[in-house]
């Protein structure tokens, strides 16, 4: 009876061995089905996401590009500007040395002006005299 017990046992340990197993394995073969449907996914976005990264290294070296572009733009511009300034204020310190050299040269000019105007008074003022003289001169009746 022992052996008919333990012969039964194993019959059941095998049927649900036979069962677990007849599980197990369909429970793998759904699980890779989930993956073979998930690598198919994956590889139907690899190719858009090569497209995508090489279009992001692109613009990543096109930016970098531009930016040296811009710096050295930017550092000609200064330059340019800095040539510009010094040209500019040599034309200043050209225009004042002129400023000033004309004002005095102006200064002079006033000053003989009104030496000559002070000489010509002087003269007048002795042609008045000698004028004078003469028409009391030649006018003796007048006395």
């Amino acid at each position: 009876m022992v052996r008919l017990k333990i012969k039964e046992l194993q019959d059941f340990i095998a049927r649900f061995s036979a069962n677990a197993s007849k599980s197990k394995l369909e429970q793998t073969k759904l699980n890779l089905l989930r993956i073979n449907d998930i690598l198919s996914e994956i590889e139907a976005n690899i190719e858009p996401l090569k497209n995508q990264s090489e279009k992001a290294k692109k613009y990543l070296s096109l930016r970098e590009e531009l930016r040296s572009i811009e710096i050295g733009l930017f550092l000609y511009n200064i330059d340019t500007y800095k040539t510009k300034l010094e040209e500019l204020m040599k034309d200043i310190d050209v225009i004042n040395s002129q400023k000033t050299d004309e004002e005095s040269r102006l200064s002079v000019l006033q000053n003989l002006k009104e030496n000559l105007r002070n000489e010509l008074e002087e003269v007048i003022a002795k042609m008045d005299i000698k004028e004078g003289r003469c028409l009391r001169s030649s006018n003796p009746s007048r006395k």
